[in-house]
């Protein structure tokens, strides 16, 4: 493809526009621009998007040239307008212009003699009052009267968010403060708060009522864990599998909400931690990756509740720990991100139940892992945050499932890792918390 212009909006920068040229072999692309310096790019999954993620976290560079056979990111300190930036000899190359006013119509001058597609995302993100405490790690669900209840990341406070009102109100305190916890809604409206970590994996768990707002503790889960997940069952029990303590697990347990009590169920195939799961549209439980045995997992296998047992389906082409899954509308899995074989991806696969397979689809724009992918009412993904090589992020972007394509959205206000993100009743969309650094956050933005 000669021509692309993509048309993007960050927190800073009001578009980005990109366009095909070709470059001389001593990476100047006859350019009258300041330059600033080239970037080479070793990574085997070097890319454009590699190169606008440069771009974007220098806060000098307007412009940037990406020389696709040799994997180098020229960086310029000026927008290199019409005129400054002409072809060269028949080498690909892409040039990234930062467009300081969105109304402009001046545009990188491309070689191409047909008209270039234009993506054209509106600002999104708005900020929302804070909550009363920093954390990371922690949970949020939303409830049945639509309020979203945020509890723990090593912290015992709760709070409610009310999206009518746009206010934070304290709740009742949970009993034992954790992180690295996981929350399920149960059918009778009350949340489930399992496992986590406080100084050591957790095999407590609690309940919390929202009628009359306060918790109580349940039953306890025969083994203490963190870093795993938590699915609810069509028949309204909870699946909890995997994780860490002291050493990676493959044993799994299930939570009767009609009493109260844990029953271990059969092992998974493999020990994992740090992996995902997803319900499927036909009741039984996808989990994906993860870390165990020694090495990253491209694994994936099957609950099935009817029969209480373990088989493997298919496997991820990218072995990574900390990714993300989102069952979409169609019923199909995808899976984002993540961090594999010591650098973190920018991958992206869907899972087909009904055949049991993965298929690759379009890549992110920037490689994350700690990130979170929410399913908007339209069924697009919405993927805010995270991290990567080089720091954590503050860069969204939105996947269309019909064409398997990803757009750059605004920027967040604030670059945040391991924060939730919670789909509101209003078609809204809750950020809240997280890390940037070492740095928790009690700040909180809407989509």
């Amino acid at each position: 493809m000669y021509s692309l212009l993509l048309w993007l909006f960050l927190s800073t920068i009001d578009a980005i526009v990109l366009t095909q040229i070709h470059r001389s072999a001593i990476y100047n692309p006859n350019s009258t621009c300041a330059i600033l310096w080239n970037v080479p790019l070793s990574s085997p999954d070097a890319s454009i998007q590699s190169c606008i993620g440069q771009c974007v976290h220098e806060a000098q560079c307007q412009t940037a040239v990406y020389f696709h056979d040799d994997r180098v990111c020229s960086m310029f300190a000026e927008n290199c307008r019409s005129g400054k930036v002409l072809p060269s000899v028949n080498i690909q190359a892409s040039v990234i212009c930062y467009r300081k006013n969105p109304d402009s119509n001046t545009n990188c001058p491309s070689t191409a003699s047909s008209t270039p597609a234009v993506i054209q995302i509106t600002k999104n993100w708005t900020m929302a009052r804070s909550m009363a405490v920093t954390r990371a790690y922690h949970i949020a669900s939303v409830l049945t009267d639509g309020k979203v209840l945020v509890a723990g990341g090593s912290l015992n406070i709760a709070e409610l968010y009310d999206p009518t009102t746009s206010n934070w109100t304290t709740t009742y305190n949970v009993n034992i403060a954790r992180e690295r916890s996981t929350a399920s809604i149960l059918s009778n409206g009350n949340v489930l708060v399992a496992g986590g970590f406080n100084g050591a994996s957790l095999n407590s768990a609690e309940l919390y009522n929202p009628i009359i707002r306060n918790w109580s503790l349940t039953g306890s889960m025969a083994v203490g864990r963190d870093y795993h997940t938590a699915s609810v069952l069509t028949d309204g029990k909870v699946l909890v599998a995997g994780g860490q303590n002291g050493g990676y697990l493959d044993s799994t347990e299930l939570y009767d909400p009609s009493t109260g009590t844990w029953a271990t169920t059969r092992n998974m195939t493999i020990q994992r931690y740090r992996h995902t799961a997803s319900m499927l549209s036909n009741g039984k439980v996808l989990v994906i990756g993860g870390y165990g045995n020694g090495v990253y997992q491209n694994s994936a296998e099957l609950y099935d509740p009817t029969a209480g047992a373990w088989t493997a389906t298919g496997n991820i082409s990218a072995a990574r720990e900390y990714l993300v899954s989102s069952l979409l509308l169609d019923g199909k899995v995808l899976v984002t991100g993540g961090y594999g074989d010591s650098r973190s991806s920018n991958v992206a696969e869907l899972y087909d139940p009904t055949v049991g397979t993965w298929t690759t689809t379009g890549s992110m724009i920037f490689a994350r892992y700690g990130h979170t992918a929410t399913v908007l009412a339209d069924g697009k993904v919405l993927v805010a945050g995270g991290r990567n090589d080089n720091g954590f992020h503050s860069c969204t972007e939105l996947y269309n499932p019909t064409t398997g394509n990803w757009s750059i959205l605004e920027n967040m206000h604030s670059a945040r890792s391991y924060h939730t993100a919670t789909l509101l009743s209003n078609r809204t969309v809750l950020v809240t918390g997280g890390n940037n650094g070492s740095i928790a956050l009690k700040s909180a933005e809407l989509y």
